[in-house]
């Protein structure tokens, strides 16, 4: 039978009135035999409901001194794997800023590298502007050197028929080779007379 505290507060009330107060001795003391043979047996009985419940009170509290005690172990558990746990994430937080750290600088590297190749790239233009600009001067000039070289050949030819023709008497009539320089005086005269027209 477990005791609620309604019960053993009556139980503490009729033992205050009976065996503390003469009141309660006196009124006990007019009962008759039976009556008080009946006391003692319920007094008894109570005593016995009371030491029960003060006996597993006693052990209640043993098995929750002995839950505290490991209450207070699982929380020392929990404090510790907490500061574990704030270390490692210290540690992932630390880990995580030199990450970010060479990722800015990867990022900034890659900046420069995108303006290099910028500025390799327009390099690149200039320079095949450069040698477009060559490659046509280039092909100007042997474009007019092969109109010069042209232009002589017509002037040799040219004046060798004249020259066959007057019967020149500077040369003779007999005269195979013609200087060059009066070869190349003729052949800019013509290339000349060519331009003008």
């Amino acid at each position: 039978m477990e005791l609620k505290a309604e019960q053993i507060n009556d139980i503490l009330d009729k033992m205050d009135f009976f065996q503390g107060q003469r009141a309660g001795r006196e009124l006990w003391n007019d009962k008759p035999f039976e009556v008080q043979e009946q006391d003692i047996a319920n007094f008894s009985r109570d005593i016995s409901l009371i030491k029960e419940y003060i006996n597993s009170q006693e052990q209640r509290i043993r098995d929750l001194e002995v839950e505290l005690k490991a209450m207070r172990g699982a929380a020392n558990a929990y404090k510790m794997n907490i500061v574990e746990l704030t270390e490692e994430n210290e540690r992932i937080t630390q880990l995580l800023q030199k990450e970010c750290e060479n990722s800015c600088k990867i990022c900034e590297m890659l900046d420069n590298k995108a303006e290099e190749c910028k500025r390799l790239t327009e390099e690149n233009e200039r320079l095949r502007d450069e040698n477009e600009i060559k490659s046509q001067k280039r092909a100007n000039i042997f474009e007019i050197s092969n109109a010069f070289e042209r232009g002589r050949i017509d002037g040799i030819q040219k004046m060798q028929e004249r020259l066959k023709a007057e019967k020149s008497t500077a040369f003779g009539s007999q005269c195979e080779v013609i200087p060059f320089y009066v070869i190349d005086q003729i052949a800019k005269e013509m290339l000349e007379d060519k331009q003008c027209t």
